[in-house]
């Protein structure tokens, strides 16, 4: 009985880490540095910013607050949004692809012929309520202390900011199907749109295979099946 007991207790924390693998909360201390969460890798890392007409070798890293990869000056102190007048086609960073949409960048989990199924990182705020008098609280107000904290001042970050409150942090994944700059959520009516020709199959796989879009072996599944 004992055994049967924690081989049942051994199942319930397969099914939660898999369920929870889309998402990864963490707490962010009073004074300490916000890059550290905001950023999705450890290190700025060499990579290259591919243009129309160009190209750049750039100190970059994937801020999921702003949602935009970024690259960081030479004294690495602060950071900047990638821009040009020749449109950005792609990031590298290591082995991971980021496309555009023109705000905000996706990092590449698959791809065939121009369309691209890939991850949208972001990073809320989910519990931190602002002093708001007589012992109440405002989540609002943390909020917008959040948002004025994090915000990039005159087009930069300055890396060495630091928290001034305790905030916990959420990172998510959701999946985006798109091409061309033009990317939109995971789901059947979506992959209609980058699959006009397949609208049967969409919808016989989604119902068949019960297709969870926020599932990335699920997404992953469809996508390959599409593309065969």
């Amino acid at each position: 009985m004992k055994r049967l007991l924690t081989l049942t207790a051994m199942l319930v924390l397969t099914i939660i880490s898999a369920s929870a693998q889309q998402t990864e909360k963490f707490t962010i201390k009073v004074e300490e540095p916000l890059s550290k969460y905001l950023y999705l890798y450890n290190d700025w890392q060499t990579g290259i910013a591919e243009f129309e007409t160009n190209r750049n070798e750039l100190k970059v890293n994937y801020n999921a607050y702003f949602q935009r990869v970024q690259y960081v000056d030479k004294n690495d102190i602060y950071a900047y949004d990638i821009v040009s007048t020749s449109p950005l086609l792609y990031v590298t960073i290591g082995e991971d692809k980021w496309v555009n949409d023109g705000k905000k960048h996706y990092r590449v989990v698959r791809e065939k012929d121009g369309i691209y199924l890939a991850e949208a990182i972001t990073l809320h705020t989910v519990d931190k309520a602002m002093d708001a008098g007589y012992g109440a609280t405002s989540s609002t107000s943390a909020i917008t202390s959040t948002n004025s904290m994090f915000n990039m001042n005159s087009g930069f970050m300055d890396l060495r900011q630091v928290s001034t409150m305790e905030l916990t942090m959420e990172r998510r994944i959701n999946y985006v199907i798109g091409k061309d700059g033009d990317f939109n959520s995971l789901s059947t009516k979506n992959l209609n749109k980058a699959f006009p020709d397949k609208k049967n199959d969409i919808r016989d796989f989604v119902k068949k295979e019960k297709i969870d879009f926020n599932v990335r072996e699920d997404a992953i599944r469809i996508f390959e099946f599409l593309c065969e």
